[in-house]
């Protein structure tokens, strides 16, 4: 494999292992950072998923769940990566067939005509965000399972955005939506619907603060089904602040934070600088798109994860992500202290 792979790029193993890449710092050492989506099966069961016409497991509930199988199936793909601190899973470029980019599958629904209801659903709402944001096909990708080929119809439409200033407009007027009958934005009634697509209760205690914090991020209904329209952060931008990082873990973090600065903690992956209690500096890297447009300047934060530092300058970091099997949260606080 010779193409270049970058984040949000999926691709799909010479085994048929179809897997989606989670960090702007994708490549490592001849190879690329991701974690499976989904497996083939040798026999099919019910509720499993159809890539073409052969069987795939559907997607496990947590990454960490695929990254035990990968640990039992192909522990030589198992690599320390100092970038992050922790354990990842690398595919050599060798072990890789297809690459799987949302761009260009945004660009084949736009143009092509399909009696599948979620199909024509994705080719409408494209349009839709194309008209009502003047932007271009060439902005927007179509990741997840229309991606790759195994949705269902009722599966959600799940779209990207690139570019910073691509998503700094799409923020400000996302609520120029709502102009179309079609779409639906969250208020208090979709409780339940929001709380069967997001991971445990890792970032808010009660449903209302469930509610508060996905009015946030640019997701919805259209024609009844699940959306979202995530901006992606310029790889250069997320990249140059990691790449070349010696992280080691130092403990687990659970407190309070003051935000300084949330200029680039509207995306994916959010980036945010604090202050922790004991008045020490630290970033914090939030590479789940849950956490996304939730705190600002100013803000106070309840943050639970790992916390790691640099071994090269002694910088703290506080990672959410992913690939972290352990309790995570970011919650805005509503008191100072």
């Amino acid at each position: 494999m010779k193409e270049k792979i970058e984040f949000p790029d999926y691709f799909v193993t010479n085994d048929g292992i179809v897997v989606h890449t989670v960090t702007a710092f994708s490549e490592k050492d001849g190879g690329i950072i991701g974690i499976p989506k989904y497996f083939p099966l040798k026999k099919s069961y019910l509720g499993c998923r159809y890539i073409g016409e052969k069987p795939y497991s559907d997607h496990f509930p947590a990454f960490s769940d695929s990254i035990e199988k990968i640990k039992k199936s192909h522990p030589q793909y198992i690599q320390f990566v100092e970038e992050f601190g922790e354990e990842m899973i690398v595919f050599p470029k060798s072990k890789i067939k297809k690459v799987l980019r949302p761009k260009e599958i945004a660009k084949n629904i736009l143009i092509q005509n399909f009696d599948s209801k979620i199909l024509l659903d994705a080719k409408e709402y494209l349009k839709l965000v194309i008209d009502v944001f003047k932007f271009n096909i060439s902005d927007i990708g179509i990741e997840g399972s229309i991606m790759i080929g195994c949705s269902r119809d009722s599966s959600d439409i799940d779209l990207v955005l690139y570019g910073k200033s691509k998503g700094d407009k799409l923020i400000k007027n996302f609520n120029l939506l709502k102009k179309d009958k079609r779409i639906h934005l969250y208020d208090e009634d979709d409780e339940e619907l929001i709380l069967s697509r997001r991971y445990k209760n890792r970032s808010f205690e009660t449903m209302s603060q469930l509610v508060e914090q996905e009015k946030r991020r640019t997701c919805g209904l259209f024609n009844g089904r699940r959306f979202w329209l995530q901006p992606i952060l310029e790889n250069s931008i997320a990249k140059g602040r990691i790449k070349g990082r010696k992280l080691r873990r130092i403990g687990y973090e659970e407190g309070q934070i003051k935000i300084i600065d949330a200029s680039l903690g509207k995306y994916w992956p959010a980036i945010l600088e604090g202050i922790m209690e004991d008045g020490e500096a630290v970033s914090i890297e939030c590479h789940d798109p849950i956490y996304m447009n939730q705190l600002e300047k100013g803000d106070f934060a309840h943050i639970a994860s790992n916390l790691y530092i640099d071994i090269r300058n002694k910088k703290k970091f506080i990672i959410l992500a992913p690939w972290l099997d352990i309790k995570q949260k970011l919650k805005r606080v509503e008191f100072k202290k």
